[in-house]
């Protein structure tokens, strides 16, 4: 059932410029590599929800790598303004669709539009709840939030997808340099004043333990 609300949500695509339907599918691609960084993590913190994320993660990349397919040998058209605008808009929409799915999966949020609003909220760093404790999450859960958030957030600085995603992974897990290589210079030395700030809160962060930080910043910590 699940499954064919998702393709019924894919098909319409088809009608749109090779270019739009192509973006969509790498933007569904970049979410599972998310997807599948909670996998280990989930093991690793004896989660229950491994099942749930890797499912995920296939249904995700196999509906990216579908569209991606699809469109691939057809001789790309230049997007013009109404293309620009639909892959916006559907890029956002179609990875808040895909991300509800672990959610949805492993019953952590039981109804579409509940998970559907918590997806949203976290992917546009809006910060409304439809959760009143924040416990119920699986670990695996808020660890992908994180690094798809950093890297959006990344991007948004001007880096292009992999620096981002690389630049988050390295600061934040404090990994060593070895996927550090963000700019020309293959240091972090190109990153614009907010982009070196917002990192070093990354380094900061990642060297404490993660329910300190959930502690920090969740209001009812205060009221005890």
């Amino acid at each position: 059932m699940l499954n064919s609300c998702l393709i019924s949500a894919i098909l319409p695509v088809s009608g749109l410029n090779s270019v739009v339907i192509n973006t969509l599918g790498i933007a569904l691609i970049f979410e599972s590599l998310f997807m599948l960084i909670d996998v280990p993590v989930s093991l690793v913190y004896g989660g229950t929800d491994v099942y749930a994320i890797g499912r995920s993660f296939l249904i995700t990349l196999a509906s990216g790598g579908v569209m991606v397919l699809a469109t691939h040998r057809n001789q790309m058209k230049e997007p013009g303004l109404r293309d620009s605008f639909l892959v916006v808009v559907l890029v956002w929409i179609f990875i808040s669709l895909f991300g509800t799915l672990p959610y949805l999966l492993s019953h952590s949020i039981p109804r579409f539009v509940d998970a559907f609003f918590e997806t949203v909220s976290g992917f546009t760093t809006t910060g409304s709840s439809i959760l009143v404790i924040l416990s119920i999450y699986p670990f695996a859960f808020i660890y992908f939030l994180t690094f798809l958030i950093g890297s959006i957030i990344m991007m948004g600085t001007g880096l292009d997808y992999k620096p981002a995603f690389s630049s988050v992974i390295t600061t934040l897990g404090g990994i060593g340099p070895v996927l550090g290589k963000v700019g020309p210079a293959n240091n972090f030395s190109g990153i614009t004043d907010f982009g070196k700030y917002y990192l070093s809160f990354n380094m900061i962060m990642g060297r404490l333990e993660i329910l300190s930080v959930l502690a920090i910043f969740t209001p009812s910590f205060y009221k005890t």
